[in-house]
């Protein structure tokens, strides 16, 4: 078995599901790999996501950013967590590379916590950082009311720079402290059951339209429910609990790949997440949308989205009050755009990933050659 350590933000679901589509698509090319995952996403989320050998271990890497909701960050809160964080990185990164030793690890791979870099350039290991988007950049937009930030930017760019390879996904941010980067397709997991099988399973209405609402219950509590429950002719899908009406469907969060509740739907509701950007371009559906102005990410989304899917915008208050009716209806209507992406991300990936461990195994042979070998005189 080849042994590669994959580290993963903590900082919503997205990272970690586009990283098990990395994971299996790896493991379709080479089965002999196993897959050691760091991170502090629920396990269920891998177990729901993966067809791989894996073992996953709740290991908090970074800080993300502390949300009030999905619109707003708690900016102050995320400088204070950074400051705890950092502060313990010494102790951090000697138990990363203790374990990175002592499971044999032949490459780190990092979407995109900055110190699984450094781990793995101290432990003398290759790596490959995966995303759109680093956290020094979104730091940066912080930076002019909280120069506290500029500390843990500097910082952060030095653990980047000692990554070997950056995929760079569409959609991206700046990212320069990365030396060497390749761009990718589009990643995210695909739905693999038949539509009418899951819709059937959500008791769906005939002649009704569906829409899931994708957010996290926190948020749903500032929706107004009345609103979306007074609508005709919609039902509506939440992930988990939610008020009881006659059109809402709930799914457990732990119940369904999230792809397939996508590749389900007529329409989606959400904030422009990459994951949620990404689902929505590979599986044809229109999105209702509103903005995050305190995420750096949010406005390159917003551009994909205008350039590669069928997707309307709606101002927070409209969004918060229900008010969807007539963008959703505007969005029935709407024709397709002529562009289109590649969505085979995943497997280039891999084949990237997949020339990193040959190449390590080819070194690895060599130096215990000429270890063994006699020098010629």
């Amino acid at each position: 078995m080849q042994h590669v350590a994959f580290y993963i933000t903590g900082h919503g679901y997205g990272h970690a599901v586009r990283s098990c589509a990395v994971i299996d698509a790896c493991s379709q090319r080479n089965p002999f790999v196993f897959f050691h995952i760091r991170s502090a996403a629920p396990s269920w989320l891998f177990k729901l996501s993966l067809n791989s050998n894996y073992i996953h271990y709740p290991v908090q890497n970074d800080v993300g950013t502390i949300q009030q909701s999905f619109d707003k960050v708690d900016i102050p809160a995320t400088l204070q967590s950074l400051d705890s964080f950092f502060a313990c990185e010494n102790e951090w990164l000697e138990n990363e590379i203790a374990f990175l030793q002592k499971n044999q690890i032949r490459l780190v791979i990092g979407d995109i916590p900055p110190l699984a870099f450094e781990a793995a350039h101290r432990a003398e290991i290759r790596s490959i950082a995966i995303g759109n988007f680093s956290w020094d950049w979104i730091y940066s937009a912080y930076l002019k009311t909280f120069p506290g930030f500029k500390r843990h930017i500097w910082k952060i760019q030095k653990y980047y720079r000692r990554a070997d390879l950056l995929l760079k996904l569409p959609f991206h941010g700046d990212m320069p402290a990365f030396p060497r980067s390749v761009e990718i397709p589009l990643l995210c997991k695909k739905a693999k059951r038949k539509s009418a099988d899951i819709r059937g399973s959500l008791n769906c209405s005939p002649g009704h339209k569906l829409v899931l609402v994708a957010l996290r219950q926190a948020d749903r509590a500032r929706l107004n429910l009345n609103k979306l429950a007074s609508m005709k002719n919609v039902s509506f899908v939440f992930s988990g609990e939610v008020e009881s009406y006659s059109n809402f469907r709930t799914v457990a969060e732990d119940e369904l790949p999230f792809a397939e509740l996508i590749n389900a739907v007529d329409f989606v509701v959400s904030k422009p997440g990459f994951g949620i950007v990404a689902d929505c371009i590979a599986h044809n559906k229109p999105l209702l949308y509103t903005d995050r102005a305190d995420f750096s990410e949010c406005k390159v989304l917003m551009d994909g989205l205008q350039a590669y899917s069928n997707s309307v915008f709606i101002s927070n208050d409209d969004f918060w009050a229900g008010n969807w009716q007539e963008a959703l209806a505007y969005l029935h209507d709407m024709p397709w755009p002529d562009r289109t992406l590649a969505v085979n991300g995943d497997f280039i990936a891999a084949e990237n990933i997949d020339e990193f461990l040959q190449r390590g195994m080819a070194q690895s042979s060599l130096r215990k050659v000429s270890a063994a070998s006699p020098r010629s005189e």
